[in-house]
């Protein structure tokens, strides 16, 4: 069995897929069932927003946010930013990239009185001139996905940890996400795969002993909450969220 992983939930309020008058039942259906691992599991998670998130999640919920504000001062929860809006940076300006991220930097001190060292790069999109902004907005560490990188050629020599630099010099560690991983992840918790078969799967990686393995790393909103947008949408047959609750459980024993 695996040693060391994390579990890091992306929130999106302003999904596209998401109408305004049901963003309160998305709080209350994906949002506050994450504090519940930190505060009641006692599992420390990572959970990433845009700060234009949180501040549409403070319009509607400010127990939300006090609660958030006061598990990431006790440590139960990492707090990772991502900058005021969520852009897609290397096609984005120089100036615009800076300043999304200097502001986003503001808003978080402003609602969390925190601010954080770690990063997630918006849509896994990611570009070698963009280590220098993020170095000087005061970020050390960066999450990208391994499964898209253009060095995931042979899978034999998955780095798991290394560091991207820019023509300054100026070096951030890389904190590798995976998209299998967490699509895996999302397959248990829909009920595609057992318990049983999902831990056979993750024993597979046991041999990786002196990493944090990415056991979920996507979207908060996918796991109770359905839009009934697409006629092609999964329906929702139990609580997912308990079979999220039964695997931490199970990890942790």
């Amino acid at each position: 069995m695996i040693k060391k992983t994390y579990l890091l939930f992306h929130l999106n309020i302003l999904f596209s897929s998401v109408d305004i008058k049901d963003r309160k039942k998305l709080i209350s259906k994906c949002y506050w069932p994450i504090l519940y691992i930190a505060k009641e599991l006692k599992i420390p998670i990572n959970i990433e927003a845009s700060a234009r998130t949180i501040e549409e999640i403070h319009k509607l919920d400010k127990k939300f946010i006090f609660e958030l504000k006061k598990l990431i001062s006790l440590k139960r929860i990492y707090f990772v930013e991502s900058g005021l809006n969520q852009i897609i940076a290397p096609i984005a300006p120089y100036e615009i990239n800076k300043y999304n991220l200097e502001l986003g930097k503001k808003k978080y001190k402003k609602y969390f009185n925190y601010n954080s060292n770690t990063a997630l790069v918006n849509e896994m999109a990611y570009s070698e001139s963009l280590a220098e902004i993020y170095y000087d907005a005061g970020y050390k560490n960066i999450i990208l996905d391994i499964d898209n990188s253009i060095d995931f050629d042979n899978k034999k020599k998955i780095p798991f940890s290394c560091y991207s630099r820019s023509a300054k010099n100026k070096r951030l560690n890389i904190i590798w996400a995976s998209s299998f991983m967490f699509q895996k992840f999302q397959n248990y918790v829909y009920g595609d795969l057992s318990q049983d078969e999902y831990i056979q799967f993750l024993n597979k990686y046991d041999k990786y002993i002196n990493i944090s393995l990415p056991l979920y790393s996507g979207d908060a909103e996918t796991f109770n909450f359905r839009t009934n947008r697409f006629h092609a949408e999964r329906k929702k047959t139990f609580n997912e969220w308990h079979r999220i609750y039964d695997l931490i459980q199970f990890l942790k024993k």
